[in-house]
């Protein structure tokens, strides 16, 4: 169904990537190391503290200006669920030493594509993720804007992962800006740019919608998005007879059928169906542009038609889901950067011209761009230039020119 994986068609046969986390056909969901162990007791009423820090290494391929540092937070959020505090992981990046300027830094916080529901897969534990993975923070950073990036809760940490699950992605973001806030050094204000790719299109459109009542405090300047998950509905339609499509929806089955009270994934899958979910659940998506070879079991429930997605949208519960999580799209808002490629396979072009068009009905201020020839893997990282122009012009309190129909 969604995101930030090479997707390379060869004849009629379309192989992605993957990596085995466990020897077992089982989710791991396990927190991945010490650092990734969420305290005895979280702190109540301060989502975004800083629950552990550590340095952590640039990655080569961003191509972050000298004197840039990172750091590896677990930090507090709020279960979408429950409302009690959780424990999150992610990275924060700090531009090279200057005077912060008054009201401190801007944030651009980052929301990053699917790279799987497994504990193993969280970003953060990539020794050195490709640029695509981290579109413009070379610009950013060279700019002097910090940079924040969440693993999303269940990936790295104690799983399962809620995968498309907006009320908790959309708080992960949010409250990763608010642990840079509270990283020593840092100088991080209260000017934020959300930005995602794919499923972090998902995250940032939620994010952005949450903000005035759950993070009232920071100042929203602009939501910039490339190729996002938005018409969830349609794009699982759409996405159905292709492995890509099984590999992401079976990731959403799974995901949701272990964070969602009542979702029986039994009412709506077979048990032969459920044992290939999980197995196709149990994985990573590599990270590498190279291919080794298809997934035996997405190209298994991509020809038995495993995953009906007319029975699934016909059961209530199911349905409901899927509504509830599709970005609710407001008039209201700050302004909205939204970049699409038209030889994207996986987030169908017409989809986000279907986001666009309403945003324009509804009266958003939506600056969109509409890439030729560019393909799902680099829809962020193609349309980054655009966007960094984009949000210089929102951070110096300008108005970056929008172009809804009039």
């Amino acid at each position: 169904m969604l995101i930030l994986i090479p997707v390379v068609a060869i004849a009629t046969v379309v192989l992605i990537q993957f990596v085995f986390v466990t020897a077992s056909e089982s989710v791991d969901t396990r927190p991945q190391g010490a650092f990734y162990v969420a305290p005895a007791s979280i702190p109540t009423g301060h989502p975004g503290a800083i629950l552990r820090s550590q340095p952590h290494a640039i990655p080569k391929a961003m191509g972050a200006p000298a004197g840039t540092t990172a750091t590896s937070v677990l930090y507090s959020s709020t279960d979408y669920a429950t409302g009690k505090p959780i424990a999150v992981s992610g990275v924060v990046y700090q531009p090279p030493p200057s005077q912060a300027p008054r009201g401190g830094r801007p944030v651009i916080a980052w929301a990053h594509g699917t790279v799987g529901v497994a504990s193993p897969c969280a970003p953060s534990l990539l020794a050195n993720p490709p640029q695509r993975m981290q579109p413009g923070f070379a610009s950013f950073l060279n700019a002097g804007w910090v940079v924040t990036t969440t693993d999303y809760t269940g990936l790295g940490t104690q799983g399962p992962n809620p995968y498309l699950i907006g009320a908790s992605s959309g708080r992960e973001v949010l409250d990763s800006v608010r642990a840079a806030q509270r990283l020593p050094g840092t100088g991080a204000g209260n000017k934020v740019i959300i930005w995602g790719h794919s499923q972090g299109g998902h995250s940032a459109l939620f994010a952005g919608d949450l903000a005035k009542s759950y993070a009232p405090e920071l100042k929203v300047e602009g939501v910039a998005v490339a190729a996002p998950a938005a018409e969830l509905a349609e794009l699982m339609k759409l996405d159905a007879g292709s492995v890509p499509g099984v590999v992401f929806s079976s990731f959403a089955l799974w995901s949701w059928s272990h964070s969602v009270p009542g979702a029986d994934l039994s009412a709506v899958v077979s048990s032969s169906g459920r044992d290939l979910i999980d197995s196709i659940a149990s994985r990573c998506i590599s990270n590498t542009l190279s291919l080794l070879a298809d997934l035996p079991a997405a190209i298994e429930a991509q020809q038995t038609g495993v995953i009906n997605v007319a029975r699934l949208q016909a059961n209530p519960v199911w349905a409901a889901i899927e509504a509830e999580n599709t970005p609710p799209l407001s008039g209201k808002g700050p302004p909205m950067f939204i970049a699409q490629g038209t030889a994207d396979t996986v987030i169908i072009p017409k989809t986000t011209a279907q986001v666009v068009a309403t945003l324009c009905k509804r009266g958003r201020d939506v600056q969109s761009l509409l890439m030729p020839g560019v393909q799902h893997p680099t829809a962020g990282q193609v349309a980054a230039p655009s966007m960094f122009a984009w949000a210089k012009v929102l951070l110096a309190g300008g108005h970056p020119a929008g172009n809804c129909p009039t």
